[in-house]
């Protein structure tokens, strides 16, 4: 049986866990229809932004112990937060990347962006499950499911939120879900009596 302390976490990590589903899929969807408004070319569009988030999310992941030693997830949240804000932000100055000439040049520099933002973000999930790890094994793979079922939530959702009002809507989704997920962690933090 769990303890009050591991059910306590257990509950709150549920919570960030959902918020970090929600909000990694939202943010590369928002990063994706705005490519694909700028650029105008869906399969490049797609290509670069699969490519550059998920190899910046690996290396966020495989260095997230390095950076977080002490495991805490509110400052990597508000990390990931502050960062998302600042990519809100700069998001209605995406059209001025039509200026550069080079077509590769501006892959590059947009692949650039997405790797960093890509890297933040991924120091989410291997702290959160540090985090739920000694609640149990059973825990992970509660979390695992729950991180998946976010993230299909969130493509359905995407989408509906983008065609209504647009690619920085959708982004702001998913800053707000970074956000719940980063109060999750501060009330996980606060053990239960």
């Amino acid at each position: 049986t769990a303890t009050p302390g591991a059910r306590h976490v257990f509950r709150w990590m549920t919570v960030y866990f959902l918020g970090i589903g929600l909000g990694y899929i939202l943010v590369q969807i928002a990063l994706l229809q705005r490519l694909m408004i700028v650029h105008g070319r869906p399969t490049l569009a797609l290509s670069v932004v699969l490519f550059s988030m998920l190899l910046g999310t690996g290396c966020g992941a495989a260095s997230s112990d390095r950076l977080f030693s002490a495991g805490d997830l509110r400052r990597c949240g508000l990390l990931i937060v502050g960062s998302l804000v600042v990519l809100r932000l700069g998001f209605p100055a995406a059209y001025l990347l039509e200026g550069i000439p080079s077509m590769t040049g501006r892959m590059v520099l947009i692949g650039l962006v997405l790797a960093t933002v890509g890297f933040v973000l991924g120091c989410a999930f291997p702290l959160g499950v540090r985090v739920v790890a000694p609640t149990g094994e059973w825990a992970v793979q509660k979390m695992w499911a729950i991180n998946g079922a976010a993230s299909i939530a969130a493509s359905v959702l995407a989408a509906f939120v983008g065609l209504v009002a647009g690619p920085p809507a959708v982004l702001t989704g998913g800053i707000l879900a970074y956000v719940l997920a980063t109060t999750a962690a501060v009330f996980s933090d606060s053990r239960a009596t």
